[in-house]
């Protein structure tokens, strides 16, 4: 044991978000080839590793740019840091799936194969009923909503980007309650995972001012209210909401956490979580390429429940590999020669 003066708490988060959803893979790919794991059994819940990582991200996109709002000249700044920050690794990986599919000829669903399907896929459009050819990536969709829901409202002063998140949650809340959901567009622009991302907001105010702090408890006891009052106790809205307080609290601990001096501490399990953290979005992208080859592979000569934590594992090292080699050199390159 030693003592570091400074835990990087929102990097554990990043971690084990992305260890759960990792987790809850591993398991689902056991039940498709119909065998009885011990990870689809333990870990059917690592699916809300995805909003736990929308909750991050709302957090980490506003303590990143809180000076920035109401500042003139910062959003063409704020474009370029998410574009490259998302984008180019998603590129390669969905490439590299592509070149997979091609180069072993493996048929492409018959509803995958259009130029609009690929274009929407690359752009992280949202496709209706469909899911991107790098399923995983539905979840960039939400980000990207958030993303440019964030450069509308900063280039407002701080009051009204308050005013402007309250009002875009009030909407999700209103539209999820009515039911309505009968155009798709807007079934994305206030689907209730959106309201992890302005969780994680309000979890980085209180963070940063923590008079806000009982404002942000008189408001969850309200919209709690809200959904009693209108019987959607058993509804997404109410498991997002649940969802997101409970991680945004998460979060916000950990994030306070880091700012404890001489706390003890492995280094070991310091540096892993931290190379995990760091690693989180290659792993992401590329976890079900790996966990699909090495089940292709190795089903039927592994015990399946040493199978699945070897691919946990490769999963985990192959992300980072892509992390380290590819991601990082990519958002130096990029840092250095597009973003001023």
């Amino acid at each position: 044991m030693i003592i570091r003066e400074k835990i990087s708490g929102i990097q554990y988060c990043r971690a084990v978000a992305a260890i759960f959803v990792v987790l809850y893979h591993v398991g689902t790919t056991a039940e498709a080839y119909n065998r009885e794991s011990i990870f689809s059994l333990l870990f059917n819940y690592g699916k809300y590793g995805v909003d736990f990582f929308f909750v991050i991200s709302g957090f980490i996109i506003f303590n990143a740019h809180f000076k920035d709002i109401g500042v003139k000249g910062k959003s063409i700044i704020y474009v370029k840091k998410r574009f490259f920050r998302i984008y180019p690794i998603y590129f390669i990986i969905l490439t590299i799936k592509v070149l997979i599919f091609l180069c072993l000829s493996i048929q492409i669903p018959e509803n995958q194969r259009s130029f609009g399907y690929f274009l929407h896929s690359y752009l992280l459009l949202p496709i209706e009923n469909q899911y991107p050819f790098l399923s995983v990536a539905w979840t960039l969709s939400f980000e990207l909503i958030f993303y440019t829901f964030f450069l509308l409202a900063m280039k407002m002063q701080k009051r009204t980007f308050f005013s402007l998140t309250l009002g875009w949650m009030l909407l999700i809340i209103f539209y999820n309650i009515i039911n309505l959901k009968y155009n798709f567009i807007l079934n994305h622009l206030l689907n209730s995972y959106n309201i992890e991302f302005i969780i994680g907001v309000f979890a980085s105010l209180i963070y940063r001012e923590k008079k806000f702090l009982n404002i942000g408890l008189k408001l969850v006891v309200i919209i709690f209210l809200i959904l009693l009052i209108f019987d959607q106790m058993e509804s997404d809205l109410l498991m997002r909401m649940v969802l997101g307080c409970c991680f945004g609290i998460i979060v916000l601990v950990s994030a306070n956490l880091s700012k404890i001096k001489k706390i003890p501490y492995s280094n070991i399990i310091d540096k892993t979580l931290q190379s995990i953290g760091n690693a989180s979005y290659s792993i992401y992208l590329v976890h079900t390429l790996v966990i699909t080859a090495i089940y292709k592979t190795l089903i039927n000569l592994i015990n399946i429940d040493s199978l699945g934590f070897v691919t946990l594992i490769f999963s985990l090292i192959i992300g980072i590999f892509f992390w380290k080699f590819i991601e990082k050199p990519l958002l130096k390159f990029t840092k250095d020669n597009f973003i001023k």
